[in-house]
């Protein structure tokens, strides 16, 4: 019997979720279910026996790579599966780069569910084709050239994004006002030659700057 974390905080899908992982025939069993990011990290921290984690990255208190990261730390034998209605490099890389094992979409079915989450408990990695192909051309980006180093508050900003964390959060935790933010923003752009929050994520990813 597989030992199942769920991480969702739409109230529907969650149940739609359980209905599925908890059917007599799959094998598997609902460990611990949470709406945010933080219980899920504290349930983590104390819990032993967790074979697989399924987890939303859009959580209303933070982002869902950092449960995987915690996922990681604290069950390094478990999985972590990524259940998001997301599918840009924005999202995808950063959650890899924290332990995802696979990448789901939300439009999955239950059996397309199930067979993930078995897949990769047995050691596979579960991805959509379209996000597959995103991690392949991953590979094929050349190399990232920087125009000047960053700043340390460049490189700062650019673990903070890697998280999720959107600009207004980022001035918060950086204790900067908002147009700061915005001036380190184009900076960093124009040093890694990106024009989008997307490409600087992956620049960060490629550049080796985001440690989970």
């Amino acid at each position: 019997m597989l030992n199942v974390v769920v991480v969702e905080d739409d109230s529907n899908l969650l149940a739609s979720v359980r209905q599925a992982i908890e059917a007599p025939e799959s094998g598997m069993r609902i460990a611990g279910a949470f709406s945010r990011g933080g219980e899920a990290i504290s349930w983590l921290q104390r819990q032993k026996s967790v074979d697989c984690a399924l987890v939303d990255l859009g959580l209303p208190d933070r982002s869902g790579v950092e449960v995987l990261a915690e996922l990681r730390t604290t069950h390094p034998t478990a999985v972590g599966l990524v259940f998001t209605i997301f599918d840009d490099d924005e999202h995808l890389f950063p959650a890899l780069q924290a332990g995802a094992q696979g990448y789901l979409l939300k439009d999955s079915t239950s059996e397309v569910l199930l067979r993930s989450i078995r897949e990769a408990v047995a050691g596979g990695a579960p991805m959509t084709p379209a996000v597959a192909r995103k991690v392949v051309r991953r590979f094929w980006a050349p190399p990232v050239v920087q125009q000047e180093p960053l700043t340390a508050r460049e490189r700062e900003l650019l673990v903070l994004l890697c998280h999720g964390a959107s600009y207004d959060a980022a001035a918060a935790r950086m204790a900067v006002s908002l147009s700061t933010i915005q001036a380190h923003v184009r900076s960093t752009y124009r040093k890694l030659s990106v024009s989008s929050k997307a490409e600087a994520v992956s620049a960060a990813v490629r550049l080796g700057l985001f440690v989970p």
